[in-house]
């Protein structure tokens, strides 16, 4: 008989671009908390076969751990460690339910979860299915300003995609970064923030902001901790709580783009702010006022702000 599987009693579902890797990166430190080998597991979210072998599925890091595993298993002397187990586990068996409840430990002594900041954008077929898996899940979920975060998005898509650095794009090519990235679908957290609170209770649903963990990211972690219910005492926060994880660095955005991506979220940013009213979505909202309408603007503006700063913590 299989065991029954175990479903996570939390999950990270992003944004994309706004300290997701730093959460992750942290919370593994945390003596209570259990978090996956991989930071994103990715399977609400793709369209698996039942085939997982077949090497057209895999992305190009999940294919080097295959390879590792595999030169691994050509020689007979050295054993496989708890996290290799994991990985077969996780590369080679047919995705399901089942084999999604299999990833996580049993012991419940653990508060185990998941970070893939792309099921903030699921359709809510797929939400209602989790929430069938996990109803008591706490769902946390991670907003930074949108136009910093499309910004960012545009830099890491130039870099991986087209092995271009932003700084040294042209401007058609950051336009084309811009809008294959989905920047206003990706921004559209009360779209989400409405769907995951109608599945899992808006009580059970976190809400952090990107500019808490450029401000003070000990604080930030401290609250996840006690919304996690797990021990959130000074003695937990690690020594390296303030490094920045997966951080890129570009100089600041050029005035004609900082304009451009404040036109384009303007709308979006207001309703944000309606929406949720705190000092972080002031602050974006006067920055993309003051973004379109340049004469409004003075150097302490580009340079205090971190939508335009010249380095990103993910």
């Amino acid at each position: 008989m299989r065991a029954q599987p175990r479903y996570p009693d939390f999950l990270c579902i992003g944004a994309q671009k706004a300290g997701t890797s730093w959460l992750y990166h942290n919370l593994r430190h945390h003596p209570e908390i259990w978090l996956p080998p991989l930071k994103e597991l990715h399977y609400f979210d793709t369209k698996w076969p039942s085939d997982t072998s077949r090497s057209s599925q895999w992305n190009k890091l999940w294919s080097q751990y295959a390879r590792h595993l595999l030169n691994r298993a050509k020689n007979p002397r050295l054993a496989l460690d708890s996290t290799n187990r994991w990985l077969i586990r996780y590369l080679f068996q047919p995705r399901n339910d089942h084999w999604y409840g299999s990833l996580f430990p049993s012991d419940p002594n653990l508060v185990v979860g998941e970070i893939t900041p792309k099921y903030a954008i699921l359709d809510e077929d797929v939400v209602a299915h989790i929430a069938s898996l996990m109803p008591r899940a706490k769902i946390i979920y991670l907003l930074r300003n949108p136009i910093e975060r499309s910004w960012s998005a545009a830099a890491m898509h130039l870099e991986n995609r087209c092995a271009t650095h932003i700084d040294r794009a042209s401007d058609d090519e950051i336009r084309q970064a811009l809008n294959w990235i989905q920047p206003i679908s990706r921004a559209d957290y009360l779209k989400h923030i409405d769907l995951w609170s109608l599945h899992f209770g808006r009580e059970n649903l976190f809400i952090g902001f990107f500019d808490e963990l450029a401000e003070d990211p000990a604080a930030l972690l401290r609250r996840v901790f006690d919304f996690l219910s797990v021990e959130s005492s000074v003695d937990h926060v690690p020594a390296c709580v303030r490094e920045a994880i997966n951080a890129q660095s570009y100089e600041m955005v050029p005035e004609r783009h900082l304009r451009y991506l404040a036109e384009f979220h303007l709308e979006q940013i207001r309703s944000i702010h309606d929406g949720l009213a705190n000092e972080n979505t002031k602050r974006w909202l006067d920055l993309a006022i003051r973004s379109v309408s340049p004469e409004c603007l003075s150097p302490n503006d580009l340079k205090g702000d971190p939508a335009v700063a010249g380095a990103s913590r993910t």
